[in-house]
């Protein structure tokens, strides 16, 4: 017997296995579906569709994707502007609250987008703060309505966190004794920025640019419960053909360029964060708290963004308090009764159970093929390992409605999976894949190559060297990728209204149709169920940080 060979072939077979878990993963829940959806799209242009014919020789398909173009550009320099002053004071003013800040402003991007949307109807909508606060004026009350002002504030308020972290890091290492030698230079402080800081942060701004483009440019939840039924995008033109109108080449088609357009402005941004990283080289380290100076502006910069960003869940949890024109706790009893309006609307407690169940199903899913994923583009080492990355992070280029879409379109033989939570367990876990992949690749690279060969010419196994070497270090990192794929799970909404069934709802389809429906209580309903997505979310976040700051601790008392 030779031990060696045997050795070999394990580790062989392990190889093997790490890779095809995610692909056949993949190649059933991702590539078929959206070949099979591509193909239905392009038969129908050969064939001559007359839907196709009609909708695209109208001038319908240029006037929607002009408006997403539009709204996503306006959305994208709104983000801007409000999210550089923020990035700004983090970055290199000293204030009290520095830490909460930062965690008040990047709260709203884990968030899912229907609580967004639900927040910003609660404060500006016909039954939101505003209105009450105005209905004495003799022009009536103030509110926003269907309008393109509230989905682009929306959208500011939802993707701040993108801005404030990207630009926000970047511009905290911004060496010091640059900006001091400009200064002894002669250079006062607006000369200074635009003519060393700005251009020094413009590959990390056009970088967050980009990613809130795409952000809003597939923006679904959003633009369908702030928007209305005028304010079409390609996602709520895809949802609407295929659901409403059952004209499904038109949405396939629909559905294909917009994956195409995504890959090319993912394509972009990859590109720009090379760029990114190339100048980070040179940058220096970050400042510490001590270091930076006090300064008012600061703490005034910080306090407006802060009141902007709490404001929104403030008129939320408001909301959810008031039946009407009564103060009272009755929606959040009412969470735990039967509606009583049959399948369509299922009670509160059950959305929030199928959510959880969901949710925590996803998670295994998520992270067993990221996992694996990811240590096999790890061990390998081959030319080739750049192209299969690439591969398993496409589900980040692809927008959720494409994918449920595809899945309604694709996954009915051999066995008919629509309808069953197979398939909404799959589409969780296929938006929480790459955001698993990101959390764990980073974490495997940085494990030192010579600790595993120490490990091994010890004796151990690569089986032992993994489970007593490796996995302690990357721990925190699996929890941290577990929690993203949870929370991911929770507020994922565009693929779940293709793939539920009204009697399996989510808590994020649920309060879509509670939003949906007349009368003050099942508003009020919506909103304590906002609320309580809210609570769960952030509540993730929060046993995220214990969990790694426990797990930081322990690590570095295991190597003291």
């Amino acid at each position: 017997m030779d031990p060696g060979g045997v050795a070999v072939r394990q580790a062989f077979r392990a190889d093997v296995l790490l890779f095809l878990i995610p692909a056949v993963f993949l190649a059933c829940f991702y590539f078929y579906p959206l070949l099979r959806m591509a193909g239905l799209g392009l038969s129908g242009i050969g064939s001559g569709d007359p839907g196709l014919v009609r909708f695209f020789g109208s001038g319908d398909f240029f006037r929607i994707l002009g408006f997403t173009f539009w709204q996503a550009l306006l959305s994208t320099l709104f983000t801007l502007v409000l999210a550089l002053p923020g990035a700004w004071a983090w970055a290199r003013c000293r204030f009290t609250g520095r830490r909460f800040f930062a965690l008040l402003v990047s709260l709203p991007f884990v968030m899912p987008a229907v609580v967004v949307a639900a927040a910003f109807l609660s404060l500006m909508g016909p039954s939101g703060l505003l209105a009450d606060a105005t209905r004495s004026l003799e022009r009536g009350p103030l509110y926003l309505e269907d309008s393109l002002f509230l989905v682009v504030l929306a959208h500011g308020f939802f993707n701040y966190a993108v801005v404030f972290r990207i630009v926000g890091g970047f511009w905290a290492r911004l060496p010091e004794s640059v900006l001091e030698a400009a200064r002894m230079m002669g250079a006062g402080k607006v000369r200074c920025f635009f003519h060393i800081i700005l251009p020094l942060l413009m590959p990390a701004i056009l970088s967050a640019s980009l990613l809130v483009f795409l952000f809003c440019f597939s923006s679904f939840g959003v633009i369908l419960m702030l928007g209305g039924p005028a304010m079409g995008t390609l996602e709520t033109e895809i949802y609407r053909r295929a659901l409403h109108l059952f004209q499904l080449p038109v949405a396939a088609l629909l559905a294909t360029i917009q994956l195409v357009l995504n890959f090319g402005v993912i394509f972009c941004q990859s590109k720009l964060e090379e760029r990114f990283r190339t100048a980070l080289a040179f940058s220096g380290r970050t400042e510490t708290k001590q270091s930076l100076p006090h300064g008012r502006a600061g703490t005034l910069v910080a306090m407006i963004s802060g009141f902007f960003m709490a404001l929104p869940l403030i008129a939320m949890v408001a909301a959810s308090l008031r039946v009407g024109d009564v103060w009272s706790l009755g929606a959040y009893t009412e969470l735990f009764r039967e509606s009583g309006d049959g399948m369509f609307l299922i009670s509160p407690s059950a959305a929030m159970g199928h959510s959880l169940l969901f949710a925590l199903s996803s998670m295994v899913v998520a992270l067993l093929t990221g996992l694996c994923a990811a240590i096999f583009i790890t061990k390998a080492r081959s030319r080739g390992r750049g192209v299969l990355e690439s591969l398993f992070m496409m589900p980040l280029a692809t927008s959720a409605v494409p994918l449920g879409l595809g899945f309604i379109l694709a996954l009915h033989w051999p066995l008919d999976l629509r309808g069953t939570p197979v398939l909404v367990i799959a589409a969780h876990s296929l938006v929480g894949f790459p955001f698993v992949m990101r959390v764990l690749l980073p974490a495997l690279r940085s494990v030192p190559r010579n600790l595993k060969e120490a490990a091994m010419t010890l004796g151990a196994s690569p089986s032992v060297t993994w489970r007593l070497v490796v996995f302690p270090l990357v721990l925190p990192a699996v929890g941290a990728a577990a929690l993203f794929a949870f929370t991911v799970s929770l507020g994922e909404f565009g693929a779940s209204m293709f793939a539920v069934r009204p009697e399996l709802a989510t808590l994020p389809v649920s309060i879509y149709r509670y939003l949906s429906q007349p009368g003050p209580l099942n508003y009020a309903r919506a909103m304590a169920m906002g609320v309580w997505l809210m609570v769960m979310t952030a509540g993730s976040f929060w046993l995220l940080s214990r969990f790694m700051g426990f797990l930081t601790v322990r690590s570095r008392q295991g190597g003291a």
